[in-house]
């Protein structure tokens, strides 16, 4: 992922950052609630499975709070530039 100008962005691209974090905040959740289920009256097939879910989610929540972190960190230095030239 290119980081632009975040400055210039739209509120339409930053609303859809919000709802990328946003989803992967639930995701994380979920994911984490399987996770500290009781497996006691799983199967090893149950077990194996659930596993096997809960890191396909949080892989894919890791990668898309990544790609919004990474606007993140380009819109606040675009803000601490402004602020710098703006004190200058």
């Amino acid at each position: 992922m290119t980081v632009g100008d975040p400055l210039s962005t739209d509120a339409s691209e930053l609303r859809a950052q919000a709802q990328v974090l946003d989803r992967s905040r639930t995701l994380l959740h979920d994911a984490a609630a399987d996770l500290r289920a009781p497996s006691s009256d799983l199967s090893d097939s149950e077990l194996d499975d659930m596993i096997e879910h809960a890191a396909q989610v949080l892989s894919g929540a890791a990668d898309g709070i990544a790609d919004s972190l990474c606007d993140l960190v380009g819109f606040v230095t675009s803000l601490a530039d402004l602020v710098e030239r703006d004190s200058a």
